[in-house]
């Protein structure tokens, strides 16, 4: 970690789509942190050009 990056950087993709996205965002963020003591440097749910890269590079940490 270096005192300007975060410890986790986190995609989540949903099935449907998310009345209120940023709530749903910073309430992840917030369980996430207290789950592991660490800093949660992003949680995007929205789909963004980037992910094409996030989801090829990425490791999978739970897949249905």
């Amino acid at each position: 970690m270096t005192p300007k990056g975060g410890d986790i950087d986190l995609m989540v993709e949903l099935d449907e789509a998310v009345e209120h996205p940023a709530r749903l965002s910073a309430w992840l963020s917030v369980k996430i942190m207290r789950a592991t003591q660490g800093k949660v440097d992003v949680i995007r749910i929205e789909e963004l050009p980037i992910h094409r890269i996030d989801r090829e590079q990425g490791v999978i940490l739970s897949h249905e």
